[in-house]
């Protein structure tokens, strides 16, 4: 009499058998083994931690802001720049879409607001941003100047899996391009009316240097020849003082107009 025994596991589930007894001989005559491969669940789970290690390193040694989000408006990933830009911690990421966006205060260069909401749902819908103009307004304060930009994220089925965000600081591009129009009225007004106005001209000439923190030491630039032009126009002098690595600074001297 031939009999089937019970499910049999041989070893950790990987090897599962269904044996045929022959109870008078007490002999096996025969089973069915089922040969499980768990390689591939492995390699995935492997593959899937190394592109998630060369996800957070690529966007970690970027010095942009960028952050990763959900369909659901929740936070997948944010650089640690995104961090400071925003001042978020890890208890401010995990907070609901709409209250983190509440806390956030950003105009446009005219000064009316800039709702961020918008362009993320439109966003998830498949649209893309470049380059929008936005002014972080702080609690400090300060002012940031951002240039924004913003993509959906497909999978390989073509649908929305994500989105992600950019935030360029432009803050210091923006000071320096503010200086230079200044610089710019300020002499068209003293071309008309040539150096009437004294006051004021120090830092008309120190518009023309450079970013901050950023010595020139090859030569004076723009700003030594409007200078000289001008000075020397009115029958004044102009000399420089300047030291390697130290940048340099110029005087001059304008004779007492009766």
């Amino acid at each position: 009499m031939i009999m089937r025994n019970e499910r049999t596991d041989i070893r950790n589930q990987d090897i599962k058998g269904i044996f045929g007894l022959n109870l008078a001989l007490e002999r096996i005559e025969g089973g069915v083994v089922d040969l499980r491969d768990r390689t591939s669940p492995k390699k995935v789970h492997d593959e899937r931690e190394r592109l998630l290690a060369e996800l957070d390193a690529t966007i970690n040694a970027i010095n942009d802001a960028v952050i990763l989000y959900k369909p659901s408006g929740d936070i997948v990933r944010m650089n640690p720049v995104a961090r400071r830009l925003l001042n978020y911690d890890e208890t401010t990421e995990r907070k609901p879409l709409q209250e983190r966006l509440e806390n956030l205060r950003v105009e446009r260069p005219d000064g009316s607001p800039l709702p961020l909401a918008p362009y993320l749902t439109r966003v998830l819908k498949g649209e893309s941003f470049h380059g929008i103009l936005g002014v972080l307004k702080r609690a400090c304060g300060e002012d940031t100047w951002l240039q924004l930009s913003a993509a959906p994220v497909f999978s390989a089925q073509g649908e929305i899996i994500a989105a992600i965000g950019t935030a360029t600081d432009i803050t210091a591009l923006h000071r320096a391009d503010e200086e230079r129009i200044r610089g710019l009225l300020m002499l068209t007004h003293d071309l008309r009316n040539p150096l009437t106005v004294i006051q004021g001209h120090t830092q008309l000439f120190r518009c023309f240097g450079r970013l901050p923190n950023k010595v020139r030491d090859d030569s004076l630039g723009i700003g030594l020849y409007v200078a000289r032009r001008l000075v020397e126009a009115q029958g004044g002098r102009i000399w420089v003082e300047s030291g390697k690595g130290q940048g340099a600074a110029f005087h001059f001297t304008l004779p007492m107009q009766k």
